[in-house]
């Protein structure tokens, strides 16, 4: 029987040949939905072990106090860098005896205060592109389940919480009450739990604060690397520029330990509590593991009920066009006879 055909018989049929077709076809009608609730029901649960859930956390820029003690941390840095203690001693050296063959701008080093500064604008950059890393994925991962392998010895109960997929992960800036933010939307394949979201995000935001730090760390050293060496080479060329100044010269070796810039500054960088830890270098760092609750939420993705009812129906459906095919076909064929 042809489609167009097909079609054209159900059109000419009224309300009482449609109520009698499906009555004489109900049993077959009914078989059909069955079996779609039945392919639903083992296409929603083909996995029973996988349920998907997100977790979404939001990490809010560091407050105004931070944002003081970074511009005094870069300002520390960069009077460092540029030997300021050294250079007012130096100038005093000058000013008892202007006949000595030293430049009074000297020492003039050409390092610009960016390189040195850090504030809340860096951090919140820096905390973006790391949330994409897949490093800190992996790491927290893996340090999420040696604890989980740690509190739960028996490995019954390690399935139920390892994680063994890396989360679909998508990061989002944004601004939170005129505070820059930025949003991780974390999907799970596994079943939800309290310990692996509790203990999981703590490790992850953790990471995150250790990673800030360690390029705090790295702008500091590099300075006190860089400075060290600066200093030698001034400390080199005063030496020989007064060679024939034995005055000026022991005055100069006796008293140039006590102009020490990083010893004198880096005070204000030990006061800080960078060393550690205690600066918030984004909302609440310094006290994770007792304010993580406040930084996330829970989606859960898990396939819904109403899916196996969309397969009911389409069995219904389909047990009410075999209905129609067959009963159009026989009565077809009996009028050809």
């Amino acid at each position: 029987m042809k489609i167009n055909s097909f079609k054209n018989e159900i059109l000419q049929m009224d309300l009482r040949d449609i109520v009698n077709i499906i009555s004489k076809n109900i049993f077959m009608i009914l078989i059909f939905t069955l079996l779609g609730l039945i392919t639903g029901y083992f296409n929603m649960n083909k996995d029973t072990g996988e349920q998907r859930f997100a977790t979404i956390i939001t990490i809010s820029e560091a407050n105004s106090e931070t944002r003081e003690i970074l511009g005094d941390l870069s300002a520390s840095l960069h009077r460092i860098s540029h030997l300021e203690y050294e250079r007012v001693f130096i100038q005093f050296l000058l000013q008892t005896n202007p006949n000595l063959p030293i430049n009074s701008n000297y020492p003039e080093l050409l390092r610009l205060k960016k390189d040195y500064e850090i504030n809340l604008t860096e951090i919140n950059e820096i905390i973006l592109d790391y949330t994409i890393n897949p490093d800190l994925y992996n790491e927290a991962i893996l340090a999420y389940n040696e604890k989980v392998i740690k509190d739960f010895p028996d490995d019954i109960d390690q399935a139920e919480y390892i994680i063994d997929d890396i989360p679909t992960y998508a990061s989002l800036k944004e601004e939170i009450g005129r505070r820059s933010a930025t949003s991780v939307k974390l999907v799970f394949t596994q079943k939800y739990s309290d310990y692996l979201v509790e203990n999981f995000i703590k490790i992850y935001l953790n990471n995150i604060k250790n990673h800030l730090s360690d390029t705090v760390f790295k702008i500091i050293d590099k300075t006190f690397t860089s400075f060290a060496k600066d200093r030698s080479l001034v400390e080199d060329f005063i030496v020989f520029a007064l060679n024939q100044y034995p005055k000026e010269l022991k005055y100069f070796v006796e008293n140039f330990p006590v102009f020490n810039s990083k010893d004198h500054f880096g005070k204000t960088i030990e006061e800080s509590g960078i060393y550690e830890n205690k600066i918030d270098l984004f909302q609440d760092s310094s006290s994770i593991d007792e304010t993580f609750n406040k930084k996330y939420s829970i989606v859960h993705i898990t396939q819904e009920n109403s899916g196996i009812a969309w397969f009911g129906v389409l069995g219904f459906l389909i047990g009410v066009i075999l209905s129609f095919a067959s009963t159009l076909y026989y009565k077809k064929n009996r009028n050809v006879k």
